[in-house]
C-alpha cells in the first residue's frame, strides 16, 4: 500500500503547476480508500483489466443495435464476468431507483453484448461511486 502512495504521488508531480498540494493529496488518498477497499478489492486483483475497449452489435427489440465503448473496469473469474464503470457524481444517488438511466441503459447494453461473447458465463455489472466509495450492484431488474 506505501508503494502505490509513493507511485501516485511520482504520477502526480506533473500536476503540481496547475493543482494545489491538498487537491492532489486527497485525490491519492480517495483513490487508494477505493482501490484498497476488501468489498470490492476483486475489481482491481487478478483476472480484471481496466479500460476495455468493446464494440459489437445486439438486439433489441428486434432491432439491431451497434456498441461501441469502454468498460472502465472488467473482472472474469471461473463463472462470472463484472462489468464495472466507475461514476464520479459528487452527489450519487442514494438507492438504485434514483440511478440516472444512461448509466443503466450503459451498463445494459455491455451486457448483453458480453453475453453475446461469453454465453457460458453470468454476467454481472456495477457503478462504483468514487466520491463514496460504494459499489451498487445492478440487477437484471434494475435495467
Amino acid at each position: 500500500p506505501e508503494k502505490r502512495k509513493d507511485m501516485a504521488r511520482n504520477i502526480s508531480v506533473k500536476y503540481k503547476n496547475i493543482l494545489p498540494d491538498f487537491l492532489i493529496e486527497n485525490s491519492i488518498n480517495k483513490a487508494l480508500e477505493i482501490i484498497e477497499n476488501s468489498e470490492f478489492s476483486f475489481i482491481f486483483g487478478e483476472n480484471s483489466i481496466a479500460e476495455v475497449q468493446i464494440t459489437g452489435i445486439v438486439d433489441v427489440k428486434d432491432k439491431k443495435i451497434t456498441i461501441s465503448g469502454q468498460i472502465d473496469r472488467i473482472y472474469v473469474g471461473e463463472k462470472e464476468v463484472w462489468i464495472v464503470d466507475f461514476t464520479s457524481n459528487y452527489n450519487p444517488p442514494q438507492n438504485i431507483a434514483d440511478i440516472p438511466t444512461a448509466y443503466l441503459r450503459q451498463l445494459a447494453l455491455y451486457r448483453l453484448l458480453l453475453h453475446k461473447i461469453m454465453p457460458e458465463k453470468t454476467i454481472k455489472s456495477a457503478l462504483l461511486w468514487t466520491a463514496n466509495a460504494r459499489l451498487d450492484v445492478i440487477e437484471k431488474e434494475d435495467f
